[in-house]
């Protein structure tokens, strides 16, 4: 880059003759003495000259080499790292809604969330039907897949039949729905940003009591979910001094509740209590006790805070009572039906939402495994568009409750008792 241009060898050796390219003008009437001098400025001027071009192009190779290092430096300490995200759903059959619901959930979060340069993150979907032994392979399949966390599923029994597997593998789970009691255990690998059965059943049978009821029929989803209402809701009943008459498990789905309800209504409750999701059912036990003429009042676990369980029942279901969680906070609701042109029907998505941002909140802050995610989610603490996120030994969110609402004209209103 420093050679020197052909010419000037010649203008230093030979003096008598002018280097080529530089003005001679005036040399030819001076005679020998004149053009001598001449000769002599003009190899000074071109040494200058020279000597110019050589400094700049020191300058220019300078810049460029900085330049080159800089661009490799950059691209040496700043590299792109892709974290996998495990989401299982049912997306299809009896209780798709409630995926959807949480996917979209998760969606919004990831587009929010505000990811550092060379991270992102990439969600891995998965359909469960919320049956175990198909979230059981989707935790296997996470696993091998290099996923730090996984959120999910939506039932509480198939997510009862995953977890061992979860727990073998060091998959931590963060479910936004799963809210089985039995699903409480200390040092696992589950944690829920949704609050445990055991509180809504409590708080929605001393409902019951304190509205005068004594006698109680109680309907319910034979899974982890029904199945851990119903014991507590039994239990606390009767432990405020009320009975419980009659109670019936029946599989997700079910749609034919004549003889049962024949054989409860015999007993005269005051009071029904239908624990499922499954929308479908809890709506033909609702219709079919309205066309047996059963007058007892009507409650139903926070599942069925769906709008779409309001409207099947329609008539037959005027003032049922309803628990029910928080659908997220205004701005979430907005932004929910900004995107998918309707607002949440149900819970779960605001959950979703909280649990991929603790997630990628404490990926963000250096985790690169579920154990070191995992290690700091006892330090979570945070407002999310749920509520506030904080954990117990258990994994439960120490605050959360649950709001009532009835059924007015086919939709849900919320109530103060």
């Amino acid at each position: 880059m420093n050679e020197q241009p052909s010419d000037t060898k010649s203008s230093s050796t030979d003096s008598t003759q002018p280097a080529s390219g530089v003005s001679t003008s005036g040399s030819s009437g001076r005679g020998g003495m004149h053009a001598a001098g001449d000769d002599a400025k003009m190899k000074r001027t071109w040494i200058m000259v020279s000597g110019a071009a050589v400094v700049v192009l020191a300058i220019v190779s300078g810049l460029v080499l900085m330049s080159w290092q800089n661009s490799h430096k950059k691209s040496a300490t700043v590299t792109h790292r892709v974290v996998k995200i495990g989401l299982m759903a049912p997306l299809t059959g009896d209780v798709a809604s409630y995926g959807a619901i949480l996917q979209h959930g998760v969606e919004l979060a990831q587009h929010d969330f505000n990811t550092p340069e060379g991270l992102s993150f990439q969600v891995l979907v998965r359909d469960t039907q919320c049956d175990g032994t198909k979230a059981t392979a989707a935790i296997k399949e996470f696993s091998q897949a290099g996923v730090l966390a996984t959120i999910g599923d939506t039932c509480s029994g198939s997510t009862l039949a995953a977890l061992p597997t979860a727990n073998e593998l060091h998959m931590l789970i963060v479910s936004p729905s799963a809210s089985s009691p039995k699903l409480a255990i200390p040092n696992d690998y589950f944690y829920r940003t949704y609050p445990m059965d055991s509180q809504q059943a409590i708080y929605a049978t001393q409902l019951m009591y304190q509205g005068g009821a004594r006698k109680a029929s109680l309907f319910y989803t034979d899974e982890a979910y029904g199945q851990g209402l119903n014991t507590v809701a039994s239990v606390n009943f009767k432990k405020l001094g009320g009975t419980v008459v009659s109670s019936t498990p029946f599989k997700a789905g079910t749609l034919d509740f004549k003889d049962a309800m024949t054989t409860a209504a015999a007993a005269k409750p005051d009071v029904i209590y239908i624990m499922s999701n499954s929308i479908e059912s809890a709506s033909a036990i609702v219709l079919q006790a309205k066309q047996l003429g059963v007058t007892a009042k009507l409650y139903g676990s926070d599942a069925l805070r769906d709008d779409s369980f309001a409207s099947d029942v329609g008539t037959s279901g005027e003032g049922m009572t309803v628990l029910g969680v928080t659908f997220g906070s205004q701005a979430f609701v907005d932004e929910y039906k900004a995107a998918y042109g309707a607002a949440p029907t149900g819970a779960t998505g605001a959950q979703a939402y909280d649990a991929f941002t603790l997630i990628a909140n404490i990926v963000k802050s250096g985790a690169t495994t579920s154990d070191q995610i995992r290690a700091q989610l006892a330090k979570v603490d945070f407002q999310g568009v749920s509520g506030r996120i904080r954990f117990d030994a258990n994994g439960d969110i120490s605050d959360g409750g649950y709001n009532i609402f009835k059924i007015q004209s086919g939709k849900f209103v919320e109530s103060s008792n």
